[in-house]
C-alpha cells in the first residue's frame, strides 16, 4: 500500500504456534526516500509485557503504535532525538485515551509520571490507538513550537481483526526531522 509522501505500508505475517500458525501482525510505515536499510520488528510477547510496565490494558478495538523520532541529513538517518514530546491528532498534551507512553531505560513503555518525553533513543508508544487516519507532531518545548513536518499515518485495523488468539497488532512509525544538526537539547541528560 502506498501512503502519503511516498510512504509504503508493509504487512508482516508471522509464523508460530497459534491455531492458524501465526503469532504477529506488524505494520511498518516506511518512507522510501529515507535511506536506512534497518527495519525494526518487535517480538510477539511485547504486548502483555508492555502493559505491565506501562500500566495499561490492551483494548480489543484498538491497536498499538510504536516508533521513534529521527534526525535526518540528506535523507539519511543520523540519529534519534531525545527529550521530545509527541502530540497526536492536534492534542496539546498526552493522549490519555490512546494510553500514550514513552519508553524507559529498559526499552519498554513506562507510565508518564516515570517518563514524560523521549529518552535519547527517541522512542514513543501508544498502547490503544483507534484505527483510522491520524496526525502526529513533535515538540521540544512542551508544544509551544514543533519540529519537523506534521506526519499523517493510518492504522488499518484493530486487535480484534487479527486472525489468531496469539496474534497482536503493532504499527511502527518513524517521525523524521531534517536539519544540519541534531535538535536534541544540550540539557537532555537521558
Amino acid at each position: 500500500l502506498t501512503g502519503p509522501r511516498g510512504q509504503h505500508i508493509m504487512y508482516v505475517h508471522g509464523t508460530g504456534t497459534g491455531s492458524d500458525g501465526t503469532t504477529d501482525t506488524v505494520l511498518l510505515n516506511a518512507d522510501v526516500d529515507i535511506h536506512d536499510p534497518l527495519i525494526r520488528i518487535s517480538t510477539a510477547g511485547l504486548g502483555p509485557l508492555a502493559g505491565q510496565t506501562g500500566g495499561f490494558t490492551d483494548r480489543p478495538d484498538r491497536a498499538a503504535l510504536t516508533g521513534a523520532v529521527y534526525w535526518l541529513v540528506d535523507n539519511k538517518r543520523m540519529g534519534t532525538i531525545g527529550c521530545a514530546k509527541v502530540y497526536l491528532d492536534g492534542l496539546t498534551g498526552p493522549d490519555a485515551d490512546s494510553e500514550q507512553r514513552y519508553t524507559g531505560s529498559s526499552g519498554l513503555p513506562v507510565t508518564l509520571d516515570m517518563q514524560s518525553q523521549t529518552l535519547k533513543t527517541g522512542v514513543f508508544y501508544f498502547a490503544n490507538i483507534k484505527p483510522g487516519a491520524h496526525t502526529m507532531k513533535v515538540s521540544l518545548d512542551d508544544g509551544k513550537t514543533f519540529i519537523g513536518e506534521e506526519t499523517k499515518f493510518y492504522i488499518p485495523f484493530a486487535r480484534t481483526e487479527a486472525k489468531s488468539d496469539t496474534k497482536t497488532v503493532l504499527a511502527q512509525l518513524a517521525f523524521y526531522v531534517k536539519g544540519p544538526s541534531n535538535p536534541t537539547p544540550s540539557t537532555c541528560a537521558q
